[in-house]
């Protein structure tokens, strides 16, 4: 098994973002709401956790674990570590960078796209070799889902504020493979400035 950890901010804000695109929540509703409302939303950013349910339940070493921004940075190093992983042979075509695919416009695009012409395979493949241009009138025309409220500050505090105790494990776990993280920066600032003056 191969899990990938990002910033469980971040995550949460695009788990948001995406749940508007595909129609899960109503309009106007916050994402400090739905990080209390939806145990889904919070739950699947608790990465320490979740390390350590599986961990029991299929024993230490059975996953690999990927940090996204290494993999976004140096993805032969990573990905050649998921082969030895896997034992597979070695690919020598990992020097390109990695595509981000799933952005939040995309699936808006696909929705619409579906609510519009059906989910058969058939209009699926069909759709593939419709010209851009084509799919953007189409697009243009539709009713689109609703959009994501914009994150503000009391919504990030209020998603850090849930993941911080999970942060904590996993920056013992990983150190600083995950400095990078600006959940962790601030992780790392609110200990500091907690912690008692050198006498």
């Amino acid at each position: 098994m191969i899990y990938i950890l990002r910033d469980p901010v971040q995550r949460t804000v695009s788990n948001y973002q995406h749940a508007f695109a595909r129609g899960w929540y109503r309009a106007g509703y916050p994402l400090c709401q739905a990080a209390i409302d939806d145990p889904i939303i919070i739950g699947a950013s608790l990465y320490a956790r979740q390390l350590s349910e599986y961990e029991a339940e299929f024993g230490i070493g059975s996953l690999h674990v990927v940090i996204a921004d290494e993999l976004h940075r140096e993805p032969a190093r990573v990905l050649g570590e998921v082969e030895r992983y896997l034992g597979a042979d070695p690919f020598d075509g990992w020097n390109r960078p990695v595509e981000r695919v799933n952005s939040i416009s995309a699936v808006r695009e696909a929705v619409v796209l579906k609510r519009l012409l059906g989910k058969s395979a058939l209009v699926r493949n069909v759709g593939r070799h419709v010209p851009t241009w084509i799919k953007s009138a189409v697009l243009n025309m539709a009713p689109r889902p609703p959009q994501a409220l914009a994150i503000t500050q009391q919504d990030e505090d209020k998603v850090f504020s849930l993941v911080v105790d999970d942060l904590k494990n996993l920056h013992l776990r990983f150190g600083d493979r995950i400095d990078c993280w600006p959940s962790v920066r601030r992780l790392c600032g609110e200990a500091n400035l907690a912690r008692p003056a050198a006498h």
